[in-house]
């Protein structure tokens, strides 16, 4: 059974796609390539983040190896923190980094029911609100990933050893 058309007035049999007649069977991409394909944004923040935290490092003149690096995550981001631990693994070159672990704080949002009037704290993107059911709402935050904090070992103001 035919049931789309590819906009010339030919008909496309269902569960393929293709360009002019050629025609190639539509499978699910495998898992790794799905995991792969959403790195992309994940990497940027990573190297991003490396970059942040090696910056600051050389400010303070730090040149002791970095333990553990805290960012926090809002759940509206659209970060996969699994993804961005992976990321900031891979591009951690700096010798300093070289042993870190990034520690990831989820922080839930906040959303207003335009219905109610009340203010719910929510743990993930929901498309109504909690308390009445009603649709009419609105985020406050959430989709910030911000640097809190870095764990150096035992570093004291002006020791550059």
């Amino acid at each position: 059974m035919y049931t789309r058309s590819d906009g010339l007035g030919r008909l496309i049999p269902p569960g393929t796609h293709g360009v002019g007649n050629v025609r190639f069977p539509r499978f699910p991409l495998p898992k790794t390539i799905r995991f792969w394909r959403g790195l992309v944004h994940e990497f940027s923040l990573a190297q991003a983040l490396v970059e942040q935290v090696v910056q600051e490092l050389d400010r303070l003149g730090i040149q002791q190896k970095v333990h553990s690096v805290e960012v926090a995550i809002g759940v509206l981001s659209g970060v996969m923190p699994e993804a961005l631990t992976f990321a900031f693994e891979v591009l951690r070159v700096d010798p300093r980094l070289q042993e870190a672990r990034l520690v990831i704080r989820q922080v839930p949002t906040r959303c207003s029911c335009q219905a109610c009037g009340r203010w719910v704290e929510v743990s993930q993107l929901v498309g109504q609100c909690p308390l009445c059911g009603a649709t009419e709402i609105r985020f406050l935050g959430g989709r910030d990933l911000r640097l809190e904090g870095i764990e150096v070992e035992d570093f004291l103001p002006g020791d550059s050893t």
